[in-house]
């Protein structure tokens, strides 16, 4: 390996720094690390696998431990972002109760206040439409 390559590997090694795990919203910090990875021309999923663990606080690596310490063979970052949205999300029951009973107009702009509520409702709105109906009856 000449002396260039090896610069330019070591200079892209530490070019991508991912932020804090996000546990509050993780299908949108995978959103930006994605983005981040496309950027910077990252395809491996090994090396992406690696670089989300490196991101990790000990607390939610607690959470996929076991894909840490025995990684799967085939696609890796896949399979660990499933499980890390999966273990780490807050349940769509959660997320309707604080919809109906914590969100307040407050100090917010009312689009700020809607976009919130569209958060909390989910990606799958008239799913999650059903959902908020069940839990209104019950």
């Amino acid at each position: 390996m000449s002396d260039a390559e090896e610069k330019t590997l070591s200079v892209s090694a530490v070019s991508v720094k991912l932020p804090p795990f996000w546990p509050a919203d993780p299908s949108l910090w995978f959103a930006q690390v994605e983005a981040q990875f496309q950027t910077r021309g990252i395809s491996v999923e090994r090396t992406k696998f690696d670089y989300v663990v490196a991101s990790l606080s000990p607390e939610i690596a607690t959470e996929v431990r076991d894909l840490i310490l025995s990684p799967p063979t085939s696609g890796p970052y896949t399979e660990l972002r499933t499980e890390l949205i999966q273990r780490t999300a807050v349940s769509q029951r959660r997320q309707l109760q604080q919809l109906l009973s914590g969100e307040e107009l407050g100090d917010q702009t009312p689009s700020r206040l809607l976009r919130q509520m569209e958060r909390l409702l989910g990606d799958n709105t008239e799913q999650a439409t059903g959902h908020l109906f069940r839990e209104l009856f019950l």
